[in-house]
């Protein structure tokens, strides 16, 4: 009852997205491409954080004044606005996050450098292209550790709210009823395109 994703939406493919993603689908399907956008695409709890900050370090020359600024807006987590709940904006949110927040895919389009943007969506979600025009870094995670990863993070995130036990959270885990839906299909997003020249596909272990 406290949760902000407690309304889902189930797709054909398995994925399990809250009823507020329907207002950004087609504007983020539509998300205009740079030929040089680094793309980051993962389930969640998969090394999404830990493969941003790499490539985005890597791109910056290792710029750890520049890095001091928060990584959501470095790296905008496009779909990020559809999983906020609760009163807006949070409190002691302030300035530059409010912005990014109220929409992300709006202030994504305002950044002037090499852009390096995170999605936890299956590729067929995204941008028609990604992989013809983007570079695109699929990360994947042993799905044991990833539900493990994902169940505390359910039970630590401002919003989530999450009152099962871990067997639980497994079960509905393995029939793909958290948010983000089916990981298996989410995985095999990634892996239908692996060969492609542009687009790499890792393993966080």
């Amino acid at each position: 009852p406290v949760s902000s994703i407690s309304d889902l939406v189930r797709y054909d493919n398995g994925l399990l997205m809250p009823r507020a993603y329907i207002t950004i689908a087609e504007k983020l399907y539509n998300f205009s491409l740079r030929d040089d956008d680094i793309w980051i695409v993962t389930f969640p709890k998969s090394g999404t954080t830990w493969t941003v900050e790499m490539i985005w370090m890597l791109f910056n020359d290792v710029d750890k004044v520049k890095s001091k600024k928060p990584q959501m807006l470095r790296s905008p987590f496009l779909e990020v606005g559809c999983l906020m709940g609760g009163p807006w904006p949070p409190e002691g949110m302030a300035g530059d996050m409010v912005e990014m927040l109220s929409d992300t895919l709006a202030y994504a389009e305002t950044l002037t450098e090499r852009r390096v943007l995170k999605s936890h969506l299956p590729i067929e979600f995204l941008p028609p292209g990604i992989t013809k025009r983007c570079k695109v870094i699929y990360v994947a995670r042993n799905p044991k550790d990833t539900c493990v990863s994902y169940y505390f993070h359910n039970l630590s995130m401002p919003g989530h709210g999450y009152v099962g036990d871990f067997p639980q959270f497994a079960e509905d885990f393995a029939s793909g009823l958290q948010l983000y839906g089916d990981f298996f299909s989410h995985v095999l997003s990634g892996w239908r395109v692996k060969d492609d020249p542009n687009v790499r596909f890792l393993w966080f272990e």
